[in-house]
């Protein structure tokens, strides 16, 4: 079965209302994109069939299948397990109530951010990612400063000149940077919009530790974005191989193992 146009754009105002609130009723779909309820019902029923959400009754919940095959989804769906393990530990071994914390657009800072409102941190959080906003904003304990500008769809988050000159209003006591690759030298990442935007986050914090998981260990990206020496802490998980730990005890850097 096509769809229009008009149906397409429906479909993914759908699932972007479900990412954000898991459950969605028909009443509130039909009140936020002023369309019938027939036609939220048979939206409801396409997307089921392409598994892109699960009908419930009166509603619709989310699936793994209804977030967007962006680059942050894949991301996301990535080492899952060695991320949560990385967000608890920094949850309860360096974040402590009262800080102010910068988090980047990362996955393992989404993870943080949930972590953060499971364990019930009284903080104050800047961040250009969505997702980890969404996640925030659900805790009165925290206060949450988004670092705007222009949308990127792909990354789930903000990253242009606006947000930088955002960045630069703020002064954080620790910034969490998730980088793509962690090697002895260099801290890095494969995107191209990402780097200039970390960097900035970096400047604003007095304490800068490292989270990734595993596979990012020894890896080498394209783009820079700080030496290894200028970071305070790298926490990974326990995957990590005794090779790596091997070049990061030889380099003289201590490594966080999150088990």
């Amino acid at each position: 079965m096509d769809v229009s146009g008009k149906a397409e754009i429906r479909h993914n105002a759908i699932r972007e209302l479900l990412i954000i609130n898991n459950f969605y009723s028909i009443e509130d779909f039909c009140n936020d994109l002023n369309v019938s309820e027939a036609t939220i019902r048979n939206d409801l029923t396409y997307l089921e069939k392409n598994g892109k959400l699960r009908r419930v009754k009166g509603g619709a919940i989310a699936i793994l299948g209804t977030m967007y095959d962006t680059v942050y989804a894949r991301r996301s769906s990535l080492s899952t397990d060695e991320k949560e393990k990385i967000a608890k530990y920094v949850v309860d071994n360096v974040i402590k109530d009262g800080m102010l914390i910068t988090l980047d657009s990362g996955s393992t800072c989404r993870m943080i951010a949930e972590q953060i409102v499971q364990k019930k941190r009284k903080c104050t959080v800047v961040t250009n990612s969505l997702s980890s906003l969404n996640f925030l904003i659900k805790s009165n304990l925290v206060q949450v400063h988004l670092a705007g500008g222009k949308y990127n769809r792909e990354n789930d988050s903000f990253h242009d000149d606006l947000t930088v000159e955002a960045l630069k209003q703020f002064h954080s006591d620790v910034f969490f940077l998730s980088p793509d690759g962690i090697d002895t030298e260099l801290i890095t990442t494969e995107y191209n919009t990402e780097h200039f935007v970390k960097q900035e986050m970096i400047k604003q914090s007095d304490t800068i530790v490292v989270v990734g998981d595993s596979t990012k260990m020894g890896v080498k990206c394209l783009k820079k974005i700080c030496e290894t020496r200028l970071v305070d802490r790298i926490v990974t998980d326990d995957k990590v191989s005794d090779k790596i730990k091997k070049q990061f005890k030889e380099a003289g850097i201590t490594l966080d193992i999150a088990k």
